[in-house]
């Protein structure tokens, strides 16, 4: 499964983006994964969201939305090397 890692802005609380929150919810079959609210954040939440598949719809809404400052997606790659 895809992984989506998205650096939204403040508005993503204040100032929702339906087409994007819509998309997103979409992809990854549910809507939790907006987190809470934060009274002593400077800046937006970032969050990795697992989904089923990036479409092309949802690449656009992730680029044309006021809500995300930026995206990526990739495979999650874990090191499981020990240290000496």
């Amino acid at each position: 499964m895809p992984n989506l890692f998205i650096q939204f802005t403040k508005g993503i609380w204040f100032e929702k983006d339906a087409k994007l929150i819509l998309a997103i919810t979409q992809a990854a079959g549910s809507a939790d994964w907006i987190p809470p609210f934060k009274p002593n954040s400077d800046k937006g939440p970032y969050v990795r969201i697992q989904v089923k598949e990036v479409t092309d719809e949802l690449k656009a809404e992730l680029t044309r939305s006021l809500n995300v400052w930026e995206w990526d997606e990739r495979e999650l790659l874990t090191d499981c090397r020990q240290a000496l």
